[in-house]
């Protein structure tokens, strides 16, 4: 099984100048009612809860649990956010930042992508083509080249054989600073509880079709469940036992058979949603996988 955060964590150099809200409980009690409760106040869960809110004229009552403090685990000691909180591609955080004027010591730079696996490469190229088909990102900032222009272009780098590649702009940022400006914009009107792990959702719907998320400081009747607990996932949805995994590594390499995220239901049950399994350059898919959860909530939509 799959265990819960630990409350004996270390402290990453992200998490050095605490949020007011780092420890925060908007009301002393936990309430007993919601229209969503979002498990996890990490980039997952400050960006559902953020697009659940924005430029909605009827907001959900939405409340979100952590079993810790907020932004307290993979968000703010993740890999791809170590060195001066490195993110990419720009696109849709840039946007986002400039929007909200969030103060997260964000920087703009330069980056670039090679592929040198011929298989992988084959399935880079057709999958870029059908997104500039699709017209759903904006890619107007991405160059890319193939053949032995992707090769020049990377040379000099040292990178020698590349097949695509991509350049565009990325940003450093203080990931911790950007997720806690989400959080304090989104408790306006949703409800944050930290230090409240959630220990069991129920297995059925109950008759007036909400469901039940178990906590030590009580029960809390839901009508969606929105599962953003990235490697601590299986915990409550055992069938990603194996296929969501927490792992702790400095400068690891994984070659797992399926790269992608997983958006939606959880198998077997009609309500509960997952938003989890951000592993590698993951966490550049979170922003438009929140967006488009966020969207289809609020527009009554099927995944």
């Amino acid at each position: 099984m799959s265990p819960i955060p630990v409350s004996s964590s270390t402290t990453p150099f992200w998490r050095t100048e605490l949020h007011e809200f780092d420890s925060h409980r908007i009301t002393p009690d936990l309430p007993s009612n919601c229209d969503i409760v979002i498990f996890g106040a990490g980039f997952v869960g400050a960006a559902l809860v953020y697009y659940l809110y924005d430029e909605n004229p009827s907001p959900p009552a939405v409340i979100i649990l952590e079993a810790r403090e907020a932004c307290s685990g993979a968000t703010g000691r993740n890999g791809q956010f170590a060195v001066h909180g490195h993110m990419k591609p720009d696109v849709y955080y840039q946007d986002l930042v400039e929007k909200e004027k969030v103060d997260c010591d964000f920087v703009l730079t330069r980056d670039r992508d090679a592929t040198l696996d011929p298989k992988l490469a084959r399935d880079t190229h057709y999958a870029f083509i059908e997104l500039q088909k699709s017209g759903i990102a904006d890619l107007k900032d991405v160059f890319y080249a193939h053949g032995k222009e992707a090769d020049q272009l990377t040379k000099s780098s040292g990178v020698k054989g590349a097949l695509p590649c991509f350049t565009f702009t990325a940003g450093h940022v203080w990931p911790y600073k950007m997720v806690m400006h989400l959080l304090q914009t989104a408790v306006t009107g949703a409800n944050l509880q930290t230090h409240t792990p959630v220990t069991r959702i129920s297995d059925t719907p109950l008759p007036d079709g909400r469901w039940l998320a178990h906590t030590e400081r009580g029960t809390i009747k839901a009508k969606k469940i929105l599962i953003a607990t990235n490697g601590y996932t299986a915990y409550l949805g055992p069938q990603f036992q194996d296929k969501i995994v927490a792992v702790r590594g400095i400068c690891s390499r994984n070659s797992p058979p399926d790269f992608m995220p997983y958006v939606g239901e959880v198998p077997g049950k009609p309500n509960p949603m997952i938003l989890a399994g951000f592993s590698g350059y993951g966490m550049a898919m979170i922003l438009l996988s929140a967006k488009v959860m966020g969207q289809m909530i609020r527009h009554g939509l099927k995944f």
